[in-house]
């Protein structure tokens, strides 16, 4: 396995790292992807791009505050079900309460089995939508007497819960560490404006220049609601001139013409 790394650093070369024969000793089962085994979290998607899964290693190790620090691993207590996390789940679907002696992953409502999160994923383990974790199949019966979530399905049939619309963590994703957001603002912008030089789009009355304000800029609701907003416009030169040297400029290190609104409205 090729080693992508930020700062010499990279998951595969750290002492934490499970995978294999060492996770299985460990943890009584595996998940066919490596974890940490510091902090008990899978480090990729078996199904991810090569190079993906080296920039994720890369990436994880660059921004870790326990890298390289000597650990070592028993095993596992046959009762002690970990936490896998890799995600997390919003939807709700027709379920009810029910008392969690009776907890049964297999009649939860949040419960997806191996077999699909392996035709997805490549990972060989259960998942928990509502703990957004991997769980290890000869585990199941602990997971479920801890977990505190079982809701059992309603219905003469479980169905097969799937995972279309799990939010999986970022670094699970095939292109992580490819696409630059920024970059890609940049290549789409439009271009801003200089609000010394903006033409006001209402009156501006002698009172309005008293206050400094040298236009307006009218602000229309993208969907259509209520009136119109007008946006001062200030001009510089009637603030003190000590608060003139933090005014936002054109051309500033911070480059406030490329502020990226994201909602449309300005």
């Amino acid at each position: 396995m090729t080693k992508a790394t930020v700062g010499g650093r990279s998951c595969v070369s750290c002492p934490s790292f499970l995978a294999d024969n060492k996770q299985r000793d460990t943890m009584g089962g595996d998940i066919s992807g490596p974890i940490c085994g510091s902090k008990m979290l899978p480090l990729i998607m078996p199904t991810q791009p090569k190079d993906a899964k080296d920039r994720a290693f890369a990436s994880i190790a660059g921004s870790c505050d326990s890298y390289g620090k000597q650990v070592s691993f028993s095993t596992m207590s046959v009762e002690y079900a970990p936490a896998l996390s890799v995600g997390g789940d919003a939807e709700s679907i027709s379920a009810i309460p029910d008392l969690q002696q009776n907890a049964r992953c297999g009649d939860c409502t949040h419960y997806v089995r191996s077999a699909d999160v392996h035709e997805k994923t490549g990972w060989t383990a259960s998942l928990c939508r509502a703990q957004g974790s991997l769980m290890l199949d000869n585990k199941l019966p602990y997971y479920a007497r801890t977990c505190g979530q079982f809701k059992r399905h309603v219905g003469p049939k479980n169905p097969r819960m799937s995972l279309e619309k799990f939010v999986f963590l970022p670094t699970f994703s095939p292109t992580f560490g490819k696409i630059d957001l920024v970059a890609q603002y940049l290549k789409s912008f439009k271009g801003g404006f200089n609000p010394t030089d903006y033409q006001t789009d209402r009156e501006v009355t002698a009172r309005h220049t008293e206050r400094g304000i040298r236009a307006w800029r009218r602000i229309a609701d993208p969907e259509g609601y209520g009136a119109d907003t007008y946006l001062p416009i200030y001009d510089p030169s009637s603030f003190p001139k000590e608060l003139q040297l933090i005014v936002p400029k054109t051309g500033d290190d911070s480059h406030p013409e490329m502020y990226a609104d994201h909602n449309g409205y300005l």
